[in-house]
């Protein structure tokens, strides 16, 4: 049994993020996540309810982050470069280990 590793929940994002990114959410299992992480399935489920929870780890301070960052948008914005300015800083704080993954399957609009 090796030494424990920090940073269990970190470690399982990550792994799971890859794994969706290389074969797709469907085809992505727990215990594939936990085995990319070095971690048993016991242990993700200590963390997140399902894999789902995965990609919307932090969403609860969302709704708070929206609400200052529209009220501390330059008033010379206007509604449309408001959103897409609040999207941007969303997409670097939030999903921050998680933007080259989406970038690279995002479609081309």
């Amino acid at each position: 049994m090796g030494r424990w590793q920090p940073n269990a929940r970190g470690r399982l994002e990550r792994a799971a993020v890859e794994l969706f990114a290389e074969q797709g959410f469907a085809a992505t299992t727990v215990p594939q996540i936990a085995a990319r992480a070095g971690l048993t399935t016991r242990t993700f489920f200590r963390h997140f309810a399902d894999k789902r929870e995965v990609l919307f780890a932090g969403d609860e301070e969302l709704p708070a982050l929206v609400a200052r960052l529209v009220a501390d948008a330059p008033a010379a914005l206007g509604p449309m470069l408001v959103i897409a300015h609040g999207l941007e800083t969303i997409a670097a704080t939030t999903f921050e280990g998680r933007l080259p993954h989406c970038a690279r399957s995002a479609p081309k609009v």
